[in-house]
């Protein structure tokens, strides 16, 4: 007995004042598992082992199993009457050891007929219970009713695609990719097939050698998987990534935000979530759910990047050290080289942004975004063959820069093309405050002042903070000469203040950075 609920370890049943609690086969093992060792919690990897008798089941299926237990007992989270979770620890049974009865009840309208069977049933109560705990058990398909098991393959090509995906490289993003596919095709309806193959296309499309199909793909898999069940954390967090690889940074950042609320665990997001609201310009907010998140052991892997990124555009003492620590992270990495590159560029600074970028090694050699990089690095060197070269190898990260390019050399038909491609994707709503920037670089190249100004302004409006990349920018130093950019510029400044303010007054964040 748990509280007022009559457990049938037997039949495998759940009462309650006289009526049955539907409750999958998989769920009623995860609070068989959690009676077990009740008072004590129990560790998402333990479940893993006892429920699903393997350890490669993510926190996530664990989660969503148990908010699955959890609605079909009429618990609640906030105020749990039956499962508790326990921070850093796992889930627990609410109820002390003493009140959960090892005995399995009998259900109320069964008690004479059973009463008169005490032999037959006691036998046979200690049989399930002995089968209970060594029978195999099938992943969490992510629907409140017991499905068919998928087949056992599903489980192994998730796994392996998971490992692939670790290595976070362009060649084992494909491979993942692949893996998913033929893992859907066996199982269509899993959830974590989908919300994982998601996250592939998603991971592809931002740092590889993606396209936009790829970005749409993922939005169609998550929004799926949310039509399925909505209060799959794990697909709120796939949809914003798609979202975020689409430039939809507001959509994005509600979509991060829904994750980490349903999974308080799901330290990722909320880095992520931090990550946009740095590219809003909110810098105090951004750092303040990094600090947030890295309270939890397993933060995210480029939290420590962010920060510093987000520390350095504000001018903040605190930058550098950050810089350092996360070099002994993830260095060789696209999204380490990418941002210390940048901050080279914009300190002016290419031969060094050049020398960050020989670190590449592996098959990052192939990220679209360090080939854009380069060329601009090369660009501000006066050599702009070499520009040309790296800029094409970017494919889609370099077409804006070929076409304000195209335009000093006297040809305007790609930046036309480039324009208008842009003004139809804000519409669709593109709100990347890095699009206007190159909007008003290819202007700036064409020399058409008000344009430029224009979208400079755009920009700002929508987070820009990055004073270094207008004024080093290699089409743009036509325009940061003028008065109206100084303008813009003094803006930007007393933005950046207001963010300096806050994050030294905050004690939050004193010992986040050092102050």
């Amino acid at each position: 007995m748990l509280d007022d609920l009559l457990i049938d370890v037997g039949r495998r049943s759940v009462w309650r004042d006289n009526e049955a609690l539907r409750l999958p086969d998989l769920s009623f093992d995860v609070l068989m598992a959690l009676i077990e060792k009740a008072p004590a919690a129990v560790s998402a990897d333990s479940l893993a082992r006892t429920v699903w008798k393997t350890e490669h089941v993510t926190s996530e299926t664990v989660a969503q199993r148990i908010r699955l237990l959890r609605r079909a007992l009429g618990d609640e989270p906030k105020s749990p009457r039956y499962i508790r979770t326990v921070r850093n620890a796992g889930y627990a049974c609410v109820a002390s050891a003493e009140s959960i009865c090892r005995t399995p009840p009998i259900p109320p309208q069964r008690r004479k007929t059973v009463l008169r069977n005490v032999g037959v049933s006691t036998l046979a109560l200690i049989l399930a219970a002995a089968i209970y705990f060594v029978r195999a058990t099938t992943p969490v398909d992510g629907s409140d009713v017991a499905m068919a098991s998928p087949p056992p393959v599903t489980l192994s090509i998730l796994e392996r695609a998971r490992g692939l995906m670790k290595a976070q490289q362009a060649d084992e993003t494909d491979q993942a990719i692949e893996m998913l596919r033929e893992a859907r095709e066996l199982d269509p309806s899993n959830i974590d097939v989908i919300v994982s193959l998601s996250f592939a296309l998603s991971t592809r499309a931002t740092k590889f050698r993606g396209t936009d199909s790829d970005a749409s793909e993922a939005e169609q898999l998550a929004r799926s998987a949310l039509q399925t069940d909505s209060g799959v954390s794990g697909a709120w967090h796939a949809l914003a990534y798609a979202l975020d690889s689409q430039g939809r940074v507001d959509e994005a950042l509600g979509s991060y935000t829904r994750a980490f609320e349903l999974n308080p665990a799901d330290v990722s997001a909320m880095s992520s979530a931090a990550y946009l609201l740095s590219v809003r310009g909110r810098f105090f907010e951004a750092l303040s759910l990094e600090a947030r998140a890295m309270s939890d052991r397993d933060y995210s892997r480029y939290a420590d990047i962010q920060i510093a990124v987000a520390l350095e555009l504000v001018n903040h003492p605190a930058a550098e050290p950050w810089f350092s620590r996360a070099e002994t992270l993830i260095r060789n990495q696209v999204v380490y080289l990418a941002e210390v590159a940048s901050a080279r560029l914009r300190s002016g600074a290419p031969n060094a942004a050049l020398a960050v970028l020989s670190q590449e090694s592996g098959s990052d050699v192939s990220s679209l975004r360090l080939a854009r990089i380069k060329g601009r690095a090369f660009l501000a060197l006066g050599d702009r063959d070499t520009a040309r070269t790296h800029f094409s190898a970017a494919k889609g990260w370099g077409e804006f820069d070929l076409a304000a390019l195209d335009v000093l050399e006297g040809n305007d038909r790609l930046a036309i093309q480039q324009i208008r491609s842009a003004e139809s994707s804000m519409i669709s709503g593109n709100s990347w405050p890095g699009v206007r920037i190159s909007l008003a670089e290819i202007y700036g190249a064409m020399k058409n002042r008000t344009a430029t100004l224009d979208y400079l302004s755009r920009a700002v409006d929508l987070g820009w903070r990055d004073i270094g990349a207008i004024e080093h920018s290699p089409y743009l130093q036509g325009i940061v000469l003028t008065d109206e950019w100084q303008q813009i510029r003094t803006r930007i400044e007393r933005e950046l203040e207001i963010q300096r303010n806050l994050i030294d007054g905050s004690s939050e964040l004193s010992g986040l950075i050092g102050i």
